[in-house]
């Protein structure tokens, strides 16, 4: 066995996948373990050897990983030797790796780049998805595919290359899903008598949740507040959940009938989150501030991996001016979701509003400055 250097790398292997950088050889390895599709091509062609080496100067490792490739030796045995290099990670049990790399070989390899861009998606790394997505379209069409194309250039706001690709993905295979997504750009645009007449043609082939949910937001651009209303109440017909509800109590709320919101959830079963969640905006709506932050706050505590309440109390503290207030609940986000670019819009949004006032302490100051800087990286990725 062989003990892993105490070395730190200078520069260090980074997983675009999970936006993560590893600088030692033990976090390289569980990470290793626990995302092999990442890494079989690395594995392969040699490059986590010459890192290996370069970086952390293991030479022994590094020579022994280059006979089992010589010797025509799998991906799972140069993990065995990776896991066995160290007395950190030689307990592991190698049966998940040889099950990943089975799963990975039995993949057809537009499916492969697929997962990868799926998983990009996921951490909201759009530039990087679509890299992915395109290596997986020549190798192979898959309608689900071009789909994904046209989500991600969607959240990139390049809507005509993501108008082009929902419908080439429908000519491909007509799904209610593509077509659900195409009528989400279109709401995106601004083009909502076009989002009405697709929604139009789909109601009639579909009684669907997400349809009439989506003739809410419709309607609601449109100004058509009774029929917005009806919409998203026959959206919560088929599905109670946080985004069908969270429509239909911000808009009812926002046209001030408070009783029918009161009346509905009388009326109908709902999570104690959700309750909590529909009494802060009714205690909102009515000026309680305090009773609303406190509110909020408990399901941030409750859910603190549900963002969606931190989101919504950083935009009332920095509608409120209370840019420290804000600043505290950017620092409540988990580590895992700091990366995300909804983040960083939020984290810009503070920036600008924060500004160069002088009242601040210095360090809100430091902060703000370098996340404009972070924030533009970001932006010409």
């Amino acid at each position: 066995m062989f003990l892993a250097t105490t070395i730190r790398a200078e520069n260090p292997w980074h997983v675009s996948q999970l936006n993560k950088e590893f600088y030692t050889f033990e976090g390289l390895v569980h990470c290793v373990y626990n995302h092999l599709d990442y890494f079989v091509e690395d594995l392969q062609s040699g490059a986590i050897t010459t890192w290996l080496m370069t970086q952390l100067c293991m030479e022994q490792l590094s020579i022994e990983l280059k006979a089992i490739a010589a010797s025509g030796g799998t991906v799972v045995a140069l993990v065995e030797a990776l896991l066995t290099a160290s007395a950190y990670t030689n307990s592991l049990s190698i049966d998940p790796v040889k099950e990943a790399y089975k799963a990975y070989v039995a993949m057809p390899s537009n499916m492969r780049y697929k997962s990868k861009g799926d998983q990009a998606l996921k951490e909201n790394q759009f530039t990087e998805a679509l890299k992915y997505y395109k290596n997986a379209l020549a190798v192979g069409y898959l309608a689900e595919i071009e789909n994904n194309i046209g989500i991600t250039y969607m959240a990139l706001d390049h809507n005509e290359q993501a108008m082009k690709a929902f419908n080439r993905c429908i000519e491909g295979q007509d799904r209610l899903e593509y077509r659900l997504n195409r009528i989400r750009l279109l709401i995106h645009m601004g083009d909502y008598e076009g989002a009405l007449k697709a929604l139009n043609h789909l109601s009639g082939r579909y009684d669907n949740h997400e349809i009439w949910y989506q003739y809410g937001v419709v309607y609601e651009a449109l100004n058509r507040s009774e029929e917005a209303i009806a919409a998203y109440m026959k959206a919560l017909e088929g599905d109670h959940g946080d985004k069908y509800l969270k429509g239909f109590i911000d808009f009812v709320l926002k046209e001030g009938h408070i009783q029918l919101v009161e009346l509905w959830m009388a009326e109908h079963k709902v999570t104690s989150d959700q309750r909590t969640y529909v009494k802060s905006q009714v205690a909102r709506v009515k000026g309680d501030l305090v009773h609303y932050i406190h509110l909020m706050e408990y399901l941030i505590e409750m859910r603190p991996n549900h963002l969606p309440y931190i989101f919504e109390l950083i935009d009332y503290f920095v509608e409120e001016g209370q840019i420290i207030r804000a600043l505290e609940f950017v620092g409540l986000i988990p580590k895992e979701f700091q990366s995300m670019e909804e983040v960083w819009y939020y984290k810009v949004i503070i920036s600008r509003a924060a500004g160069n006032r002088s009242d601040f302490h210095h360090q809100v100051v430091e902060i703000t400055d370098k996340w404009k800087g972070e924030a533009r990286k970001v932006a010409v990725r």
